[in-house]
């Protein structure tokens, strides 16, 4: 295992201590564990990578992946096109996380910030 690799495995770990994410880096899919609900979940991690320094104020506006008009993180609760996030949370002080999706897409969207901000 590389230095890399071996940093990688090792934030993963730390992920999953603090916020129980698991990111499985050999088929890229990621579990919500504990006792919490996947919108619980879905905020955790978002505010770890944030508290961490992992997502920074200059990553947002933050879209996962292309093409989309939606917004997963700003700093005011609304879209591209200016229409209001659905459910957005305040996850730390001027950041805001919409969180009306369902599990699957939740967990997609976890895989796709882990992959942007803590393994590339």
């Amino acid at each position: 295992m590389t230095d890399s690799e071996s940093k990688k495995a090792k934030q993963l770990k730390q992920i999953e201590q603090e916020t129980g994410v698991v990111y499985q880096i050999e088929d890229s899919t990621v579990m919500y564990t504990g006792d919490k609900n996947d919108t619980q979940h879905f905020i955790n991690i978002v505010t770890y990578l944030l508290e961490k320094g992992h997502v920074t104020n200059e990553d947002i506006p933050y879209t996962p992946g292309y093409g989309k008009i939606r917004y997963l993180l700003n700093h005011a609760p609304v879209h591209q096109d200016g229409r209001e996030m659905t459910r957005a949370k305040e996850v730390i002080e001027g950041v805001y996380l919409e969180t009306n999706h369902d599990t699957e897409s939740k967990k997609r969207y976890t895989k796709q910030l882990i992959q942007d901000f803590v393994i590339d």
